[in-house]
């Protein structure tokens, strides 16, 4: 797993604690600079976060690639 990179995007501390903004951001910069593996472990953490918290922000969960 890239964690090298998904730090470099999210920074240091939880990534639960990323808004979903932040980690659509995430997921986008990893999609562009070709991170697929970085880009579905965000997606994951932001699904798990919004289910966790109930977040209804967001109508759906970024679509998985493939």
């Amino acid at each position: 797993m890239p964690w090298a990179y998904i730090r470099s995007l999210l920074g240091p501390g939880l990534h639960w604690d990323r808004t979903q903004p932040e980690l659509l951001a995430a997921i986008a910069q990893a999609d562009k600079d070709g991170q697929h593996d970085a880009a579905d472990h965000i997606r994951i953490i932001l699904r798990l976060r919004n289910r966790v918290l109930m977040d209804v922000e967001q109508k759906e969960t970024p679509p998985e690639r493939g």
